[in-house]
């Protein structure tokens, strides 16, 4: 299953209306490899028909840890001398809006900590990503993603003059189909890495270069109530 660019399985498990936790299991991009997952999600506000609450509001964390194996390189970004080494965190808030039964968007800050790096980059990072979903039809939807990533330009420049590693923004775009009980997302990116561990920091593929992929993710929600409405 490690053969293709980067492939994640992931299991949510809804504790309550508002609250899940997760766990996945991904490749992983670049040397950063074989990534275990957990992750927490919070739904703080819903919107509200009357709009008396105008967005939805969920929080999101995540804990990556790395089981790859650490380089004796020690300017890598998988030289690994500590077990924190291998740990990135996530911290993410997704404030979205129904505007009517066709239209939604979303805008989403990020916080991104790699307790290690590739030398000469930045362990913090900030970033803001802006999402969209159009429905066409009864059963398939236009959605596309747009990450813009802060970077420290003197890192950034460091990194390009030294490594010749350049970094891009990135936009994916695709389209969504539900299929009695599975969403499928059919999805063309920039981006390498599926896990915002790595996607935010490390997209360096541009669509203004021609290098772009096909990705494709299956969704399927599953309800342990066996209590029937009236």
């Amino acid at each position: 299953m490690d053969q293709s660019t980067d492939i994640r399985i992931g299991f949510e498990y809804g504790i309550s209306d508002r609250l899940s936790v997760g766990l996945s299991r991904a490749k992983g991009a670049g040397v950063v490899t074989q990534l275990y997952e957990g992750n927490l999600k919070y739904r703080l506000l819903e919107q509200t028909a009357d709009d008396k609450v105008p967005v939805a509001v969920t929080l999101f964390g995540s804990t990556t840890l790395s089981a790859a194996k650490a380089s004796t390189d020690p300017t890598a970004a998988n030289a690994f001398g500590e077990f924190q080494d291998r740990l990135t965190y996530v911290v993410q808030a997704v404030i979205a809006r129904k505007f009517n039964s066709n239209f939604s968007m979303l805008i989403m800050p990020s916080y991104v900590h790699r307790n290690f790096t590739v030398f000469g980059d930045q362990n913090d990072m900030l970033a803001l990503s802006v999402g969209g979903r159009i429905k066409i039809t009864k059963r398939m939807a236009f959605v596309a993603d747009y990450t813009i990533p802060f970077r420290d330009k003197n890192k950034e420049a460091y990194l390009e003059s030294t490594l010749g590693t350049q970094y891009y923004k990135t936009l994916g775009a695709g389209l969504e189909f539900e299929t009695g009980g599975h969403i499928f997302h059919l999805n063309f990116t920039n981006a390498t890495a599926i896990q915002e561990s790595q996607f935010i920091t490390d997209t360096n593929t541009s669509w203004l270069k021609g290098q772009y992929r096909w990705g494709f993710s299956i969704a399927r929600r599953f309800s342990f109530d066996k209590k029937k409405a009236k």
